[in-house]
């Protein structure tokens, strides 16, 4: 990872919700259909003016997320935790919840493996 400078923090964060227009609608069962996608652009501008664009595609099909909860998400969940912090505990902050996000998404398959085991050690 490389080192950032201790001064360099994130300035702003900004989305934009754009469409792509589909040839024809995509269709999938007997209700369902999409005429065009909806995707998040998010810019974030750095203190030095430097600036880094992502795309945040939501799936409202498959995690019930749209264009609108992703910005809402970014506005008063990410934004506020990260804006003006420097950009070096931003990152490793993120890290460290991602981890624990993992772990407790996986917590359940991780118990079923310990109760296994001690259901096999006592045979």
């Amino acid at each position: 990872m490389p080192v950032l400078p201790d001064n360099l923090t994130i300035a702003q964060i900004e989305t934009t919700i754009f469409r792509l227009p589909m040839h024809g609608a995509l269709r999938w069962g007997k209700h369902s259909s999409m005429e065009e996608a909806r995707h998040v652009l998010v810019k974030v501008t750095l203190s030095d003016g430097s600036e880094g664009y992502a795309e945040a595609p939501p799936r409202p099909t498959i995690y019930g997320e749209t264009s609108e909860s992703i910005v809402g998400i970014i506005a008063t969940e990410l934004a506020p935790r990260v804006l003006n912090l420097p950009l070096a505990q931003v990152q490793e902050r993120l890290q460290t919840r991602v981890m624990e996000l993992y772990l407790e998404i996986h917590e359940d398959e991780f118990q079923y493996w310990r109760r296994r085991e001690r259901a096999t050690c006592g045979r």
